[in-house]
Parts: C-alpha cells; structure tokens; sequence
C-alpha cells in the first residue's frame, strides 16, 4: 500500500495528462481498499441516520474541526488527497506521510460536505492556505501545519485527550474518503500496541489519512494512518496521540490549550508595559507597548490573530514622566484604540492612533487638576453607550467621578460626580465592563471574601448605586486574579479567575448582567510562573475575548476561547 501523498501525486500527474480523470474511479476504489466487512458503512455527515454507534448530535458536535488536504484553494478543481483536524484556531493536525516539500504550496478545505446529503450540492467550501510546517514526525506518522487565516473561528477545534485509550472504546472517525465530502464511520478501538490503534469495525478508504480519530465525547485520541481491513478480516489503523505528545513539546502545548507562541522577547525590557487594544481599527485586538522613556511600539494582530514583531515605534517621549501613568480606549469613536496619559497633578493627555495604528503625538492636553486627590484611581470604559471611552474616577470613599469625551477625543466638559460610597471596603477591587450586553459599560466590585457587586449604567451613563450582590465565594483563595472580558461572545462581559498554580475558571454574565457560578474550570498549568503576566483582548476574529501571557523576557503565548466560554 502506497501513502496517500504518493498516491495523490501520481493523481496529480494523471490529471494534468487527462483533465476529464476521475479521482474517485473504480482504479482509485481497488488501489485504496479498506474496508471492513462486505459493506462500506461510510455516510455523509449531514445524511447520516444515527445508525453507526454516535448519535446525529454527535456528528453535528464534531465535524465542524474536520478538513481535506488539497493541492489548489478552489472546490473543483484540483486533487483532495488528505484528511486531518483542527486542534487550535489554526494548526491542523493531520498524518505526516501527507505532508511533503510542496506542503506550504497545499490548502486544507473546510466545510467540505454536501448539503443535507444532496450528493449534487455542496456547501460553501472555504480554503485556507498551509504557512508552516510546525512539527511533522515521519516515524509516528503525525504532523501539525500552521495554516493562514483563521479557520477555528468559524469551525471550531477538536481537544486533545491525554489518558490512555482502551480495547473496546467507542470511536468514530469524521473523514474524506477519496477526496470526497465529509463522512462519518463509528465502531470500537480493537487493538492498543506500542503508540497504535487499530479499528476493525470502521472503513477508511484513500483519502481517510490523516483524520482524527474521536473518542465518545469527542476527544482526539489518535490520527489515521494505515489501511488494513480488507474483505478477509484485518483492521485499519491510526497512531496514538499520547505517544505523539511524549515526543512533542509543541503538541503538548497545543494540548494544554496554547494557540500560538513567540519567544519574540518583545516588550520585556526594564520599565515597559503591556497594553491590549485595536489600534487599527479592524476588529482584532493589538499589543502596545509603553516605557518609561515614553518609548511607544505597536504590534499588529494578523489574520489569525497572532503576531510576527513591531510594526511601528515611536520615541515620542509621551507619558514618561514621574507619576505618569497610560491608558488605552478608543477616545474619539473611530473604532480605533487610542491613548490617554495621567499624572499625579491630575494633568491629562490623549494622543489619538490613525489608521495605521500609529502615534504621532498628543492630541489635546489639560491641565486642571482631576483625580490625583489620595486614594483616587481612574478607570476607562464607556459609560453612556456613545462608542467613545470616558474618564471614570474612584477613591478611597467609595466616590465616582465622570468625564465624558466629546467627538475629538477631548474632555472639555465638567465631570459628573456620583457620591455612591460603593466598592471601597478592605479588599475590594473594582472592575469595568459592559455586563448586561446594552452597549454601556459598568462597574463590578469584587473582594477577597469572592463577594460580587455589579452597578449598572443608566442611559446617560448615570452610575446610580449598586444593582446586584452575592456572595459568591468566587476567586477568593490565595493567588487568585480576576480579569473581565466576553468570553463567550455574546455581547456580555463576563469574569474569569486565574491563579498561580494555572487554574483556570470562568462564569457567564446572564442578560441582566448576573453571574451564578462557575460555568468552566481547568487545570491548564498555564501562565503560572514567577513574572507572567495574564491579559486580555480579542486577538483573532470571532469576537470572543481570548488570554495572552506575556513573561518577563518578552515571550508570549495565546489561548484562544471557544464558543462557550472555555479554553
């Protein structure tokens, strides 16, 4: 038996000869035989009858992840001749032997199905390009590309079991046999020997390498690579992730959660600072950085939401003064990030970003004393709901004073002051977000014994005292850190709990702006060194807030959310 890559390179050969040459012709069927049994059980996802072992809802739950290796970006044309699937929001797990020198010359389809199990029409089938060949290891037949854009986004990613697999298992294998729209075969692990399994009840066909192969909750457990069933018995078989992961420190961090990486060594020098914000105005979050020098670089987020080193520096000497202290927030509502410098003596700057995501110096610049009284802290969010961030200042007194920007990006206006005496008990630290999805941001109050407060904003923006308590017993315990953001993209800011030992958790803001407990938890033993720094902010695409870690040499890491809120 020829590896699939061979098999579809002579494809591509007979088809440059014969552009009327058939891949999925009866010579492919006999060449790429696998079958298990005197049927082929093999169903399309979207007219599958549940009859296989998964339920329908199984299916529903899993294919999105599942895409072909292709040797052009259109639907028609060209050769499919791989299966495999994605494991973050761009890296695609898939066998080695269909990886080669023309790898990043590939595209990997996804949604490649018929509709409704119409075999004369598909859906919209959307091609990615391969950008790298992140790990690929021959002898365990496994590889990981890295491709452009970003597919997870719209598809989702399959997890990574890590515990051992067992004879008589469920598994189910969501493929493209022969190149053709996505199907679906389900049966049982029948065998597990030195970092195989092997599937005796499950059909495969050409086409089928590479597919993950799924465990009952859908958990990666192994990739397909070998044909071995034939009308007269045998077994098709697959290698297995957990052997794959003690050979890989790259899988291995894929399956701990970690999306992307850089040892970039970027923005970790004495004095500097790390912002998240979308400084160009595309609806990707950002990184800035700001030093004490008032030294300002940006780094753009790229298609996938990931980062390749500066795009802009300037040594504008902007905010580096003794008892300067930056912001970021998007001042003027242009969709763009900007930012905002203040001092100790209560003076303000604002420089606004332009459409590159670049500074070329302050913009407007006050000097009447606001917030330096002692105690006092500012906060910036949009209050009334205008898409221009305002000034909010907090004090020791539980005081909040307002400052609403105007349409330049200054703050002309007198403040508003709200003497709520709310959030200013020992321990307590106060948050800002836009907890009930109204396009206003308000103010959540958390302390050490894990109480939870939360203070709407009015219409105005008015802050009129507090709208919801409980004592939630919520990231309370030692080394805990709150962060808010939307997690699960529905408009609504929700909170997330990390601590040092890398535990992860995350509760839901429901529709009026409440939390009930916590809906995810992790041990992911990430960002849980001495020095890490954990930020937030919506790096690729799908509008859902995402972690960065960031080190003190520089490096970073990303975590995308999922769908739900989880990592």
């Amino acid at each position: 038996m020829r590896s699939g890559l061979e098999f579809s390179e002579e494809l591509l050969q007979r088809k440059d000869e014969d552009p009327t040459y058939d891949a999925s012709s009866a010579e492919f069927l006999v060449l790429g035989e696998a079958t298990c049994g005197d049927v082929i059980d093999l169903q399309y996802v979207n007219a599958y009858d549940g009859a296989l072992g998964v339920d329908k809802a199984y299916v529903r739950a899993h294919k999105g992840p599942v895409g072909v290796l292709a040797t052009t970006g259109v639907a028609t044309e060209g050769v499919k001749f791989c299966s495999g699937t994605l494991v973050g929001t761009n890296l695609f797990l898939t066998a080695s032997h269909c990886v080669d020198a023309h790898a990043v010359e590939r595209f990997v389809g996804m949604n490649y199905e018929y509709y409704r199990g119409d075999e004369t029409a598909l859906n919209e089938v959307k091609f990615y390009p391969v950008r790298e060949v992140v790990w690929d290891d021959p002898g365990r037949d496994t590889a990981l590309l890295r491709l452009g854009g970003d597919p997870g986004a719209e598809f989702g990613w399959a997890d990574i079991r890590e515990t051992p697999v067992a004879v008589g298992e469920m598994t189910a294998i969501i493929q493209h046999p022969l190149g053709d729209p996505k199907q679906i075969e389900a049966g049982k692990i029948s065998g597990v020997s030195r970092g195989r399994l092997s599937y005796d009840d499950t059909d495969t066909q050409p086409g089928s390498s590479g597919a993950g192969v799924l465990d009952a909750e859908g958990l990666l457990v192994g990739v397909h690579t070998d044909p071995g069933c034939t009308l007269q018995g045998g077994a098709n078989e697959g290698r297995l992730i957990a052997r794959s992961l003690a050979a890989s420190p790259v899988l291995r961090e894929v399956s701990r959660g970690i999306h992307w990486k850089a040892g970039t060594h970027w923005c970790g020098h004495a004095g500097a600072r790390l912002f998240t914000g979308d400084f160009d105005g595309d609806g990707q979050d950002d990184l800035l950085c700001h030093d004490r020098a008032g030294t300002m670089w940006v780094t753009l987020a790229d298609e996938s939401g990931q980062f390749t080193g500066t795009t802009w520096r300037g040594r504008l000497g902007w905010c580096g003064h003794e008892g300067a202290e930056a912001f970021v927030g998007d001042f003027d509502g242009d969709g763009r990030d900007d930012t905002l410098c203040h001092d100790s003596g209560g003076d303000t700057w604002v420089a606004l970003a332009n459409e590159a995501g670049e500074f070329t110096g302050t913009s407007w610049q006050s000097s009447q004393p606001w917030c330096r009284h002692e105690g006092a802290r500012l906060f910036i969010g949009d209050f009334d709901g205008n898409g221009r961030d305002d000034m909010l200042c907090h004090d020791q007194a539980g005081n909040k004073d307002l400052a609403f920007s105007d349409p330049t990006g200054s703050f002309t206006g007198g403040s508003t002051l709200v003497p709520m005496r709310w959030c200013m008990h020992e321990g307590a630290e106060l948050f800002v977000g836009d907890f009930d999805g109204d396009g206003r941001d308000d103010l959540l109050c958390h302390d050490r014994a894990g109480d939870t407060r939360v203070a709407l904003a009015g219409p105005e923006g008015e802050l009129s005292g507090e709208g919801w308590h409980s004592p939630m017993g919520w990231c309370d315990h030692e080394g805990a850190e709150l962060f808010v953001g939307d997690f699960d993209g529905d408009g609504r800011d929700d909170m997330l709990c990390h601590d040092r030992a890398g535990d992860t958790r995350v509760t839901l803001a429901d529709p009026s702006g409440r939390f009930v407990g916590t809906e995810w938890h992790a041990q992911m033993k990430w960002c849980d060194r001495a020095g890490d720094e954990l930020h937030i902010g919506s790096f690729n695409t799908d509008g859902r807030a995402d972690m960065l870690c960031h080190d003190p040499s520089g490096a970073m890491w990303i975590s995308n959310a999922r769908p739900d809120g989880s990592f």
